[in-house]
């Protein structure tokens, strides 16, 4: 089941965010259920980058013999820096925690993933309330 964009007084219907599946009273994940009043959700926005080298450049350096030097001066100007980023939901109740991954590489998955988690985080206020 996705996500779909559920609405928010949409509350009996369940739906998927990563690895979490959403009921109307609980989250389900992959190491147990959190009652949705009891649960915390914390949300981070991660961004990092890496430096990525063609696989002709890997393999030129490798057998590049005595022109390790140059090679890894050419292999520098070549490589590039390549932006991961992902938005990371971490529930906890009490001892018990899960975090879950949503990528968000992109606008528009960036957005869709911070829209998710806004409306999971509405379904557990209203929970709380009662």
């Amino acid at each position: 089941m996705t996500y779909e964009g559920a609405r928010a007084d949409d509350a009996a219907s369940p739906w998927v965010l990563g690895d979490l599946r959403v009921t109307s009273e609980s989250i389900e994940t992959p190491s147990g259920t959190f009652a949705l009043r009891d649960v915390f959700v914390d949300v981070l926005d991660r961004t990092w980058s890496s430096p990525r080298f063609p696989v002709w450049a890997q393999a030129a350096g490798a057998h590049g013999g005595p022109l390790v030097f140059l090679a890894a001066v050419v292999f520098a100007l070549v490589g590039r820096r390549r932006a991961d980023r992902v938005v990371e939901v971490t529930l906890i109740d009490g001892e018990r925690r899960h975090l879950t991954r949503l990528p968000s590489r992109g606008r528009a998955l960036r957005s869709d993933a911070l829209r998710r988690v806004a409306d999971l985080q509405s379904r557990v206020e209203r929970a709380r309330r009662g």
